[in-house]
């Protein structure tokens, strides 16, 4: 059932009973106040719901890249200060973790060569996940190539991240 059929069907049978309230003693204020405690608790329970089913969007072909750097924006290339960048190797675990400046800048030095997901998120924007093959290992703590993670608002698309 869906949530439009469900609050019609909660509609109609207020309607249907508020003709009969008087006759079997329930106020119709308090009635009104249940029905609708009702549906607040249906509609919480529909927006978590829709809320936990952010999407992850993960590009099938890997980037090759010398170093785990680069810069997470917005649609309108405003930064994104405080992201969380994660870098997770084959076996899904995080391989390394860092957040992004208030340029919504980051990077990892030191990244062995290999394959690797990196994972890019921040509180009201879809996660934004790539895979990467890492083909040196830099030591340095400049970016000199970076991977550009546009993150898209909201729970419903895709964010990108692009070389």
């Amino acid at each position: 059932m869906t949530i439009r059929e469900r609050v019609l069907s909660v509609m109609a049978g207020y309607n249907s009973f508020r003709g009969s309230v008087g006759e079997i003693g329930v106020n119709s204020q308090t009635m009104k106040h249940a029905i609708t405690r009702t549906i607040l608790v249906l509609a919480l329970f529909v927006a978590a719901r829709v809320r936990a089913k952010a999407t992850t969007c993960v590009a099938t072909k890997a980037f090759k890249v010398k170093e785990v750097c680069g810069k997470v924006a917005n649609p309108i290339n405003e930064p994104i200060a405080r992201a969380e960048v994660d870098l997770l190797n084959l076996g899904s675990e995080v391989s390394g973790g860092v957040l992004t400046n208030d340029r919504g800048d980051f990077i990892m030095p030191n990244v062995p060569r290999g394959q690797y997901e990196i994972r890019v998120k921040s509180v009201g924007y879809i996660t934004a996940a790539q895979q990467l093959i890492v083909t040196t290992n830099r030591r340095n703590t400049r970016c000199h190539h970076p991977v550009r993670v546009r993150l898209q608002p909201g729970s419903m698309g895709c964010s990108t991240v692009t070389k």
